[in-house]
């Protein structure tokens, strides 16, 4: 979803409207237009989930694990990942564990900087193999979009140390997973090399991925629809 038709008041009123207070109060807390407008597009998104699977609109059993991924707490089998960046909104779901994330390329960003910090030794070498920089860029934000869709689908997020894992790109562009470190004890549950992987074209200007639990088998890539206000 574009957040830009909720830049229309009486858009932004009535989504505003139709949102549960505890959704109400987050878009509240937002000082930042920008955010705001995100807020309400991501809670959007999530009443039409509700709509479509038969959930309350209420929204009253939406909560949040340990590490701050929210989920339906008596509908434990409708499993789903927000992000957003830019102007663009992001909701996947699933019958399993899943995470999303989309990113606007930015060009001032210090790419090299952050992915020497964050990113596994093995990707930063795949990066440093790109000579012509926009290819460069583009493959950092792929990375990072796929690395990110990874935590989200362990529902970790950030707990997850970021060097504790590799996403591996092959000659034939299939894209594995591989865990660097043997993960803490208490974290063990959560995280599995067994997943898919899918991105997504949105537009030239954004990247975007998925990741999606194997543990039940293989699946197909899952179908990207944009929702209008």
């Amino acid at each position: 979803m574009d957040t830009e038709p909720f830049r229309d008041p009486i858009a932004a009123r009535r989504i505003y409207q139709a949102l549960p207070e505890s959704r109400r109060k987050k878009a509240d807390q937002y000082k930042n237009p920008e955010d705001r407008l995100r807020a309400l597009a991501s809670g959007a998104l999530l009443l039409k989930l509700c709509d479509e699977e038969n959930l309350p609109a209420s929204m009253e059993d939406l909560t949040e694990n340990p590490y701050g991924k929210p989920y339906f707490a008596l509908h434990q089998d409708i499993c789903f990942s927000l992000s957003h960046s830019g102007t663009k909104v992001l909701l996947a779901a699933s019958d399993r564990a899943i995470g999303c994330d989309i990113e606007v390329i930015r060009e001032r960003l210090n790419i090299m900087t952050i992915a020497s910090r964050y990113y596994s030794p093995e990707e930063y070498q795949m990066l440093q193999a790109e000579a012509d920089p926009d290819a460069y860029r583009r493959l950092f934000y792929r990375l990072w979009t796929l690395r990110e869709s990874f935590v989200k689908e362990t529902g970790l997020g950030l707990y997850l140390p970021l060097r504790s894992f590799c996403i591996r790109i092959d000659p034939a562009n299939a894209i594995t997973v591989h865990l660097t470190e043997t993960p803490e004890a208490h974290f063990a549950a959560y995280v599995s090399e067994n997943v898919s992987f899918f991105e997504y074209e949105v537009d030239e200007q954004y990247r975007c991925s998925c990741c999606i639990s194997q543990e039940d088998g293989p699946m197909k890539k899952p179908e990207l629809i944009p929702v209008q206000v």
